[in-house]
Order: structure tokens, then C-alpha cells, then sequence
């Protein structure tokens, strides 16, 4: 990947928080999504429970979403954008621990985040084409998630269909299992497409300091 124009230079876009620590906050977001999607992948129980502590493990990532948003003075276009993302990311965490009391209710508390979470990243990517190094992360990230809302959407809340499996084996289809499944699904695809972003923007990070000028020079 190319280096951006310094910032400041003509025609040259912002950088949304300097790459030397850009990186490890992404990561930190990759990192918590991807403990989510592994979480419901490896638990053979896919119930609300799981589907809300899965949920609560990534909303922590609004975190580092926050973080990130401190250390970038440039770009003012997108902040109340990626602000209002990063809020909405920490009060699902408090939503999703609300449904351990209240199951049913992690249906329209996914639907709602990640409406809401996936618009406001896409229009912040939309909004930083051209000068914010993530932007087309923001989008895709935002996209996927939006797509996940829209999935969510057509899970019925009272779904409960019995099944008989190839080998004799019984069970019951619920919305519970469903929604659980779409989350952790999401979860790893989010995760693996932040962390590859993640390796870029520490790639991008070195040449830079390489040619940082000495102190003093």
C-alpha cells in the first residue's frame, strides 16, 4: 500500500490517526471480534446467553473506537460520525448484558446495533474518501454490518421448528440458535477483514518512521 501525502501538503488527504498507532487500536477492534465469533463457533449451546455475552464481548471494542477518535486532530468531517459509532458500539455492551435477564429482547438489541452501528460507520467511510486512510475499511466494515441487521430482520422471534437430522438425530430450530450463529459468523468475518487492515496499517507505519527526520536534524 502507498504512502499518503503528508498532511498539510497540497491535495494531500488526512490521516485518520498517525499509522504508528492506528494499527493497534484496529487490532485491538479485530482482536475482540474475532473472540466473539470463535466463542459461538466453539459452543455447541447457541442460546441467548451466549448470543448476548457474545454481543457484550465485542461492543468492548467501542474502546479503542474512542481511543482512536482522541488521537486524530485532523479530520473534523467524519468525527461526530465515528463518535456517535463508538457510543452506540459501548451502550450495547450494557444492552447485551440486559438480555442475560431478558432473552428474548437480544433479537432487537442486535437488529438495532447493527443498524445503527453500520450506518454510521458506512457514512463515515463515505464521508472520508479521499482523506482518511480507513475510510474504504469504514465502508466494508459498515456494509457488513448493515448486512447483518438485514439478516437479523428476517428471523422470526418465536421460531421454534423441530427437526430430525440424516442420522435419527433430533432438535429444534430457534430464533435463539439463528441469531447466534449470524452473530458469530460476523464476528469472524469482521475480525479477519480488521486484522488484515490492521497489518496493512503497521506496514504503511514503517516506512514512515524510517523517513521521520532525526530530532534536532
Amino acid at each position: 500500500m502507498s504512502r499518503l501525502p503528508e498532511a498539510g501538503s497540497a491535495g494531500a488527504p488526512a490521516s485518520s490517526v498517525a499509522p504508528g498507532t492506528a494499527w493497534s487500536l484496529v487490532l485491538a477492534r479485530g482482536i475482540l471480534a474475532l473472540a466473539m465469533g470463535l466463542l459461538v463457533t466453539f459452543t455447541a449451546d447457541h442460546s441467548w446467553a451466549l448470543g448476548g455475552l457474545a454481543l457484550a464481548i465485542y461492543a468492548l471494542s467501542g474502546v479503542p473506537l474512542l481511543l482512536a477518535i482522541r488521537r486524530d486532530p485532523l479530520d473534523a468531517a467524519t468525527r461526530p460520525l465515528r463518535l456517535a459509532h463508538a457510543v452506540a458500539t459501548l451502550l450495547v455492551l450494557v444492552a447485551a448484558l440486559a438480555s442475560l435477564a431478558l432473552p428474548g429482547s437480544l433479537l432487537w438489541i442486535a437488529i438495532g446495533f447493527a443498524l445503527v452501528t453500520g450506518a454510521l460507520e458506512l457514512a463515515a467511510g463515505l464521508r472520508g474518501r479521499g482523506r482518511v486512510h480507513a475510510a474504504r475499511d469504514w465502508v466494508v466494515a459498515g456494509g457488513l454490518t448493515l448486512l447483518l441487521g438485514l439478516a437479523l430482520l428476517l428471523v422470526p422471534a418465536d421460531l421454534a421448528q423441530p427437526f430430525v437430522g440424516d442420522e435419527g438425530n433430533r432438535g429444534v430450530l430457534t430464533s435463539a440458535l439463528f441469531v447466534a450463529g449470524l452473530l458469530g459468523a460476523w464476528g469472524v468475518l469482521l475480525g479477519v477483514l480488521l486484522s488484515i487492515s490492521a497489518v496493512s496499517l503497521r506496514g504503511d507505519a514503517r516506512p514512515a518512521a524510517a523517513s521521520a527526520p532525526e530530532p534536532g536534524a
